[in-house]
């Protein structure tokens, strides 16, 4: 059995008298901004992205649980009010990390995916899927981001330029694994 992954200890209400930026973002997408979205997506994906790739979850699967989380922080963020906005998007990633963990381990068939559709599957006579969910909350998140560049972080006080945020989990991907083998 696969072991669900811990629930960080900090995400606890406080009052939260000292907000800072990322305080200030999360109240500004939870009033409907999407331009505050795209800030912070922007910022926040690749520490979504290194929790998701930390947990014992195939590459497709952490893009799903990173794309999930970013779904869930646009329908959820009014709850982030209360909170530390670091520590509540880490619950956030943690419960989809552990919801990801106990399909993978439903499945019984680990660093594949889930739901693959077998080949020569009748499409129009079966459940939805979580190919199809997958596919769904890409479209949402899509939606979400709109179109055009932007600079996202790839590491701590490392940024890069993009020509499309749907691009941003590949680039951050990229830069993990350079930053993994890198010999320095």
């Amino acid at each position: 059995m696969i072991e669900l992954a811990a629930r960080p200890a900090g995400a606890t209400a406080a009052p939260t008298v000292d907000h800072d930026r990322l305080d200030h973002v999360i109240s500004r997408v939870a009033a409907g901004d999407r331009a505050a979205f795209r800030c912070l997506y922007a910022f926040m994906a690749v520490r979504v992205w290194q929790t998701a790739a930390e947990a014992p979850l195939g590459p497709a699967d952490a893009v799903a649980v990173t794309r999930s989380t970013f779904v869930e922080v646009w329908h959820s963020a009014r709850a982030a009010i209360h909170y530390d906005t670091r520590d509540w998007m880490a619950t956030v990633t943690t419960g989809r990390v552990n919801d990801r963990l106990r399909l993978v381990d439903a499945s019984g068939r680990h660093w594949v995916h889930p739901a693959e559709p077998s080949v020569g599957a009748d499409r129009r006579h079966r459940p939805p899927t979580v190919v199809d969910h997958d596919a769904h909350i890409h479209r949402e998140l899509t939606a979400l981001l709109g179109a055009g560049a932007a600079t996202i972080r790839t590491g701590p006080g490392v940024f890069a330029r993009i020509e499309d945020l749907d691009q941003a989990l590949a680039t951050i991907a990229a830069a993990t694994r350079a930053a993994a083998t890198d010999p320095r």
